[in-house]
């Protein structure tokens, strides 16, 4: 209740999620620990600790995006790499969207297929607005645009399609 974690019903446990609420844009990271939720029209359940972070707590819902940071072990990787949180110095906001689905199972599989493709820094943003819910399949963030066209030739060659370089928050 007290510590920043959070509940989701199919992605990896642990995984480390960021949090953005629409209506304040404010985020927090969570990591997924348990499963859940298990209402209509609901992506994710927080602790105490993340809803009061989010400024929600009083609500109870809010219309939110979900960003998939990285698994327990890499962000643990990362920071024995570099002695700095990953997430703390991501400023970037420049992405390729490769994919966007309605449920969340096609856009795992989308994920998997890229990973085994060898592209990094695959995510999942997962929006929610007014009961519908959108799954985006994305690379990055990533430094350039020259990087992120590189990323689009790459995609382009592995027979990809609807492939756009996009900024988000």
């Amino acid at each position: 209740m007290y510590s920043m974690t959070a509940a989701l019903k199919t992605l990896p446990i642990p995984v480390f999620v960021e949090v953005i609420t629409h209506d304040h844009g404010r985020t927090a990271l969570v990591k997924v620990n348990d499963r859940g939720p298990f209402h209509e029209g609901r992506i994710i359940d927080l602790s105490y600790a993340a809803a009061t972070k989010l400024g929600v707590s009083q609500a109870g819902t809010a219309n939110v995006s979900i960003r998939v940071v990285a698994s327990e072990e890499e962000v643990n990787r990362r920071r024995s790499e570099t002695f700095v949180d990953p997430v703390v110095t991501d400023n970037a906001k420049l992405y390729v969207q490769v994919a966007a689905f309605s449920t969340e199972e096609n856009a795992l599989q989308q994920l998997g297929r890229l990973q085994g493709e060898g592209f990094r820094d695959v995510r999942l943003h997962i929006e929610s607005k007014k009961f519908q819910t959108v799954y985006r399949v994305r690379i990055g963030p990533l430094p350039s645009e020259i990087v992120a066209k590189k990323v689009v030739s790459e995609l382009e060659q592995n027979n990809h399609e609807n492939i756009k370089i996009i900024k988000s928050n």
